[in-house]
This record gives C-alpha cells, structure tokens and sequence, in this order.
C-alpha cells in the first residue's frame, strides 16, 4: 500500500492525472481491511482520491464495530474520527461509537499534561454533537458518565 501512496505523490507532483487515476482505481479494489483501512483514508483525503475514499467509507460503515475495536482507531487523527462521527450509515450504536470515541481521545492524552479533562474537553469539542445521543439507553449513559 506504500508503494501505491508513493505513486500517488508522485503523481500529484508530477501532475499526471492517469498515474493518480490508475493508482485511485487499484485503491478501490484493494483498500479494505480492517488493520489499515483508516490509515489509507487518510493518505487518500490528502490526494483526493474520490473513488477509493468512497470504498472505504462504504468499507467503514459495514464494518464499524470492529474498526471501532481496533488499534488503527485509536491512533487515527482527529479528522478521521471526526469524519466517522458525521456518518449516519453506521453498522455500531451509537453507545459504541461514543465509547470509542472516548476511548481514542483519552489514548492520545499526554501523558504529562497538566489539566486532562480540559484536554479531552478539547479533544471532543466539536465531535460530540455528532453522537445521537436521543438513541442512546439511559443506562449505559448513567452508567458511563457515573464511571
């Protein structure tokens, strides 16, 4: 898949739309796995590689519960979470969503911060009004909140 990003720069760099179309349809085919799938969002937001970014959130939305579970999502950027936040066609609850949601911000706290819940306040800021909470069972947010 590295390889296939490299060209991708290349093409962009270059300016050659048939290298970065070729490179967007092989993409398409070949980017949905679980262990790399955000990553490789990622890499296509920056090229705008519509096709293949299009796989993937497909990809994403039939396989939340896991992408949620795994370690790629804790460490994906805030506009990848951001971006799976917005999306209304998830196979996870809302319940899982937001509890990893939270998970990933407290994963990628600092360590030697000063005021943590100021931080995850941050973090979350403008992420958490995507959560549909009216969804949610009032016993696992009582329950949440109360931990």
């Amino acid at each position: 898949m590295d390889n296939v990003m490299a060209l991708v720069d290349l093409g962009e760099y270059y300016e050659v739309q048939l290298l970065k179309d070729k490179c967007d349809e092989f993409l398409t085919q070949n980017s949905t796995k679980i262990e790399n799938v955000l990553k490789v969002y990622e890499s296509l937001k920056v090229y705008s590689l519509e096709n293949a970014m299009k796989k993937v959130m497909e990809f994403v939305a039939k396989n939340t519960v896991d992408i949620l579970k795994s370690d790629e999502f804790l460490s994906a950027k805030k506009e990848t979470i951001f971006d799976i936040a917005k999306m209304k066609n998830l196979t996870a609850k809302q319940e899982e969503v937001f509890e990893a949601i939270c998970k990933w911000s407290e994963h990628n706290c600092p360590e030697d911060i000063p005021n943590k819940n100021e931080f995850l306040k941050n973090q979350l800021t403008d992420i958490i009004p995507l959560i549909d909470f009216s969804v949610m069972d009032f016993n696992f947010l009582n329950n949440f909140v109360g931990n």
